[in-house]
């Protein structure tokens, strides 16, 4: 009987070890991800000497917008 607590809490334990070895790879294959992400050059570039945006009011209005596939 002993053995059997002796086997299962040995069993716990690796499947926990397991866990952490597990959720480590993960992190470290979502930061390779995220650095990829932000080394990536941006695609729209301003065009040569653009005037500086400058926000007074932090609204956006849609007017006069429509949608539709094509047929």
């Amino acid at each position: 009987m002993l053995l059997i607590v002796y086997l299962t809490n040995f069993i716990d334990q690796a499947v926990e070890v397991n866990f952490l070895f597990r959720n480590m790879y993960r992190s470290g294959a979502d930061m390779v991800e995220a650095i990829d992400l932000m080394e990536t050059p941006y695609e729209i570039i301003d065009v040569p000497d653009a005037e500086i945006l400058t926000v007074s009011r932090g609204e956006i209005i849609f007017d006069h917008v429509s949608f539709s596939y094509n047929e």
